[in-house]
């Protein structure tokens, strides 16, 4: 028994001599590749997690930025303030988030009274769309239409002759750029009853079948009805690939979700095309009148020639 004990002992002296060490994990072959999968899956979360985090004390700031501009509007005497927090605001929100600035700037707009309504609301309406190609179609309509001035009256009152000219272009830019837009959102293939969209709108889609209503967020891996997606976080499910497959499967929802929103709205805004044509014609009917300036700027931004055509025979003098 003694000889077989030698023998063992004689044995593992020989194998920690040769440098021989026992099979961890990390040299089965699959296993520190998954490893490596899942701490960047979780550095990925906690990206996610600070984006969030971000996020949200930057909504916080909106809000209350918000907030104290609805206070001040809503004061008779404050206008002065209005202004010089306005003025602050956009200073501070222009390098932040073009479209939180945008809402700041409508806020302001919004909260401007009658008798100082017809050039600050065009100046503050103007700041608010210096980014409008990054704004949601939404709230790039709401902010060229607070740009709107009601009569030929009001322009006399409030503009000289030089000074009308110079705000007739730059307002007109702006309504015509919006109305570029909505041509080229609107998707003449798509079923908004239905929420049918044309391939080329879904292919690049993986997740997303057209048909899928945008309210529906995708369920999570392994359920197909009873529970919305928007309640399940994704770091709760275990199985990487799983996890991975139902965050990206959230962020197409997110998308399909953002471009249905902006179909709708552009097809909605396509139906107010009389009302934008009549007051394109009643801007250049106010003198001092620029026709060679309407004229550049229909062969710029309106590709419909019969458009053209209605907003020229629209035109007329004030």
């Amino acid at each position: 028994m003694s000889c077989i004990f030698a023998r063992i002992e004689q044995h593992t002296v020989l194998l920690l001599l040769c440098g021989i060490t026992l099979i961890g994990d990390d040299d089965i072959p699959g296993k520190q590749k998954s490893l490596s999968q899942d701490n960047q899956n979780t550095q990925s979360q906690q990206e996610r997690l600070q984006e969030d985090m971000d996020k949200r004390e930057l909504e916080t700031e909106f809000r209350r930025d918000r907030n104290q501009l609805g206070r001040i509007s809503q004061a008779l005497e404050e206008f002065p303030r209005l202004t010089e927090l306005a003025d602050a605001l956009h200073v501070k929100w222009s390098e932040l988030d073009p479209t939180l600035h945008a809402e700041l700037m409508l806020e302001v707009v919004r909260g401007i009274r009658p008798e100082y309504a017809v050039p600050w609301k065009q100046h503050y309406a103007a700041r608010g769309l210096q980014q409008a190609a990054e704004l949601p179609l939404r709230l790039n309509a709401q902010l060229v239409e607070q740009m709107r001035i009601p009569s030929s009256k009001m322009v006399r009152e409030h503009f000289t002759p030089d000074e009308w000219s110079e705000r007739r272009k730059e307002q007109m830019r702006h309504w015509f750029r919006l109305y570029r837009r909505i041509n080229a959102t609107v998707d003449p293939k798509w079923d908004d009853d239905d929420f049918k969209w044309s391939q080329d709108v879904t292919k690049d889609f993986k997740h997303i079948k057209p048909g899928w209503p945008p309210q529906m967020p995708p369920f999570p891996p392994g359920l197909t009805e009873g529970i919305s997606g928007t309640r399940v976080p994704p770091e709760s499910i275990e199985d990487p690939k799983a996890r991975q497959a139902y965050i990206e499967a959230l962020e197409e929802h997110r998308l399909y979700k953002q471009k249905w929103l902006e179909l709708s709205r552009a097809r909605t805004l396509q139906t107010r095309f009389p009302s934008m044509e009549r007051y394109i014609a009643f801007v250049y009917g106010c003198p001092p009148y620029n026709d060679d300036q309407l004229q550049a700027f229909l062969d710029a931004y309106v590709e419909d020639e019969a458009a053209r055509e209605r907003i020229l025979q629209r035109l007329s003098r004030h």
